[in-house]
Formats: structure tokens, C-alpha cells, sequence
């Protein structure tokens, strides 16, 4: 358990950012969308949460996690968890 909360942890901006892309993908798609599906990307709602959740995480994990932070991840102790 202790391991899947440090893994959450440690990626927290990675998983925002996903959370946040996916949001501006539907979002995209309900107003600059287009309806009649020729075109992939704008045609269905859950392609463009997908694009927008793989951007944001992308976008995420260029974020540091801990600014002004030690982010000397091999040194863990019992109060980082």
C-alpha cells in the first residue's frame, strides 16, 4: 500500500495534468468540435479527452512535483508516506 501512495505521490502533477488535459479535450470538443465526423481528432468526444488526457500528462510531467524541494528520490523515509 505504502508503495502505491509514494507511486501516486510522486507523479501528482502528471496525473493533474491528465485529469485537467482530459477536461479541455471534452470541452474542446463541445464547442470548436466538428459534428459530422470527417475529420478524427474533433468528431467524437472521447478521442478528444483521450488526446487532451495523454497532452496534459505530458505537460504534467515536465512540472517539478516538489518546487523548492530535495527531489532526491532515492533517499525515502517514513514521513514522505
Amino acid at each position: 500500500m505504502k508503495a502505491i501512495v509514494l507511486f501516486f505521490r510522486r507523479n501528482m502533477t502528471s496525473f493533474l495534468g491528465m485529469i485537467l488535459g482530459a477536461i479541455a479535450g471534452y470541452f474542446y470538443w463541445q464547442y470548436y468540435g466538428i459534428f459530422d465526423g470527417t475529420f478524427g481528432f474533433s468528431s467524437e468526444w472521447w478521442a478528444n479527452s483521450i488526446y487532451g488526457l495523454l497532452l496534459g500528462g505530458l505537460a504534467g510531467s515536465f512540472v517539478p512535483s516538489r518546487m523548492g524541494r530535495n527531489t532526491d528520490e532515492s533517499v525515502v523515509t517514513e514521513n514522505d508516506i
